[in-house]
């Protein structure tokens, strides 16, 4: 992401100016993802850059209609729901 994408999910995520498709994102995805929990299953928010994740703040990155999920479950107008299951089942979660 560039800066100027960083900075509008940031301010998006500040003034909560959220529709109906990024709470969706946030909602079915990034929080249901492991990758945006702590090892002691807590939810962090951030997508894990380190087990492959793109380390962003996941209310500002599924604020972005440009930008995607770094493991392609969603995209600007897309999502893949049934990868995304099979990701779930493979990590036993």
């Amino acid at each position: 992401m560039n800066v100027i994408s960083i900075i509008e999910g940031n301010l998006r995520k500040v003034f909560n100016i959220r529709t109906p498709i990024m709470k969706y994102r946030e909602e079915n995805y990034c929080k249901k993802c492991p990758l945006a929990y702590a090892i002691d299953g807590r939810y962090t928010g951030i997508c894990n850059k380190s087990e492959g994740g793109c380390g962003c703040g996941v209310t500002a990155k599924t604020s972005q209609n440009l930008q995607g999920c770094p493991k392609g479950f969603w995209g600007s107008n897309w999502f893949k729901p049934e990868l995304f299951e099979e990701y779930l089942k493979d990590n036993h979660i």
